[in-house]
């Protein structure tokens, strides 16, 4: 379970240039790579932070006094210290869980906080705007809540397991689990790590072909390698490979909350429009004061002549990346597309969607 593909920090910072080690395997546009270690704990162990108290052991611990007759193994984590556990199996960075917060509860010795945290833990309502508005990690929660005297045996056993990040947008300024933590690496350092593969995640060969990109949120951040690709071939190369000597669209419909709360790569998007990297960006904004409420679903159908022709007429690409949700909602109106379009049957569109998914 622990065992992973090295990766190897080289100069120069602050850009983090990783070089693979022979037990990967080639890395290609679109794949990820995913580590599996955090600083934060650095931060939650660092002196000044907690008072630790040296325990005296008087006497032998009797095994009568617990309901198990003998001490079974721990499996959930390898035999490490706590400052291991911490930095490269637990996830410390996640906003804790209702259960988690009524366990703090519990642990805590000040009347304020443990209404504010039962609050929290017993109305689903307010527990998800405040996970949404603050994205508190679990030192943070220790902060806020400073009478909090948290066993070590309950952040061991409840924490929830640290999963492997493969790529993560920009968000609050917190000490995570990707950017913060490479520049925290020294050179030369060995990490542990995993390349995910996806064969149908990956721009066309032939660069001649359009490229449909659909993403909300910080599921927008692994196209950023198809744009940079396609960025590096057009400075690079004297023409594209392909049918034609003519580049392939690049559409990207991005959705997200306010322009300036979560646009998160906006800055690359104008670069690369006016570079002709994309031949379109649609920027759709759902919580934008005094905007109308957009959603990406919105911008496609909007263009469904230049959609249709693109998939249709073109051989185009298309790609959709975010929440199970949204995706539904555009698959939808893909279907509403082919059929105004296409004039074609709901059998004849649900098979025209499954080709296009295993093309």
């Amino acid at each position: 379970m622990w065992n992973f593909p090295f990766l190897r920090v080289q100069e120069p910072k602050p850009q983090v240039n990783i070089i693979l080690q022979d037990t990967c395997e080639k890395f290609q546009v679109s794949e990820t790579e995913g580590n599996t270690e955090i600083p934060e704990a650095d931060v939650l162990l660092s002196p000044g932070k907690f008072k630790y108290s040296v325990i005296e052991q008087t006497e032998e611990p009797s095994l009568t006094e617990y309901s198990t007759e003998e001490w079974g193994d721990f499996k959930r984590l390898p035999l490490c210290s706590v400052r291991t556990a911490l930095t490269r199996f637990l996830d410390i960075t996640t906003p804790p869980s209702i259960d988690f917060l009524k366990a703090m509860a519990l642990q805590s010795g000040s009347r304020k906080d443990i209404a504010l945290l039962e609050n929290l833990s017993n109305d689903a309502q307010s527990y998800e705007e405040w996970k949404l508005v603050k994205d508190p990690n679990i030192l943070e929660i220790l902060e806020t809540f400073s009478s909090i005297r948290v066993d070590p045996t309950l952040l061991l056993t409840q924490l929830p397991i640290l999963q492997q990040r493969y790529y993560r947008g920009t968000g609050p300024e917190h000490h995570g689990v990707c950017s913060s933590w490479l520049n925290s690496c020294d050179i030369g350092e060995s990490i542990h790590c995993a390349i995910r593969e996806d064969p149908l995640f990956h721009i066309p060969d032939d660069a001649t072909l359009p490229v449909i990109m659909v993403g909300t949120g910080t599921g927008v951040a692994p196209f950023r390698s198809f744009w940079q690709q396609r960025q590096k071939d057009r400075e690079t190369l004297p023409s594209p490979f392909g049918n034609t000597k003519r580049w392939g669209d690049m559409d990207i419909y991005f959705g997200c909350r306010q322009s300036t709360f979560d646009n998160i790569y906006g800055a690359d998007l104008d670069v690369c429009k006016n570079d002709r990297v994309f031949s379109e960006v649609n920027v759709a904004l759902s919580s934008e004061p005094g905007v109308k409420k957009t959603y990406v679903q919105d911008f496609i159908l909007k263009n469904e002549d230049r959609i249709y022709h693109q998939l249709m007429r073109k051989g185009g690409h298309s790609y959709v990346c975010g929440d199970v949700i949204m995706a539904s909602e555009v698959e939808s109106t893909l279907e509403q597309i082919l059929q105004n379009k296409g004039n074609m049957s709901t059998e004849d569109v649900a098979k025209c969607l499954s080709d296009l998914k295993v093309k």
